[in-house]
């Protein structure tokens, strides 16, 4: 069997999560299928990587400047489908195998408009529709997600997998030398109040409520 996965967002400069979501997920594939030479992966990018080597993955390389996924990925599945389809993301190129499966991070958009340009938010909702339609598996980080593809787009529960993120935990060698480091290039000292925020500054995030409940700590 051939899987294809859509690698354009593996090694992108400063990725937000989507980014590292494709990263983490791309390494899982890679390992798996080093391990099981029964099938193949086939990593569609815009760009060169730099992989592991093996006999049953391989880099499908295909350039090209804007839309990617929608122009030349949809090329390359007009011609050339593999069984199955991988998109860690919302946007299915328009001809894809009938096995299609992406991941739908969220839908923000519907739930806060303002936070979005009239073309961003026109453009997130048709393409959301068009995939939630074409797709035969989506996934989904949260039943909160699962709730909304069912309230705003009308996705059949069967469709839907809830999977949640996993969590990479390494050990520290020196915990207390490291947390001195990080205290000091925060800025902050052990009996400061302080929140962490792990994210891109941008309304969606909510970032406004997390100021008004640190304020009314202090």
């Amino acid at each position: 069997m051939k899987i294809g996965v859509d690698a354009s967002r593996y090694n992108v400069q400063s990725g937000t999560g989507v980014e590292l979501y494709s990263v983490k997920i791309i390494q899982g594939l890679i390992e798996h299928f080093k391990h099981n030479p029964e099938h193949e992966l086939i990593l569609y990018t815009p760009r060169k990587l730099m992989l592991f080597k093996a006999r049953n993955i391989k880099h499908r390389l295909i350039p090209f400047k804007r839309l990617w996924t929608k122009v030349r990925l949809s090329w390359e599945m007009l011609w050339k489908k593999p069984d199955v389809l991988f998109v860690p993301s919302h946007v299915l190129p328009y001809f894809s195998p009938k096995r299609s499966i992406l991941t739908v991070h969220d839908v923000a958009f519907m739930h806060m408009r303002s936070a979005y340009s009239w073309f961003q938010f026109w453009y997130l909702k048709r393409e959301t529709r068009r995939a939630v339609r074409k797709a035969s598996t989506i996934i989904v980080p949260s039943e909160a997600t699962k709730r909304d593809l069912k309230h705003f787009f009308k996705c059949h529960e069967d469709k839907i997998s809830v999977i949640y993120h996993g969590h990479e935990f390494k050990p520290i060698n020196q915990p207390a030398e490291f947390e001195r480091e990080l205290f000091e290039r925060l800025g902050i000292k052990r009996s400061d109040k302080f929140f962490l925020f792990i994210g891109r500054l941008e309304e969606k995030k909510n970032i406004y409520r997390l100021m008004k409940a640190f304020t009314s700590l202090l």
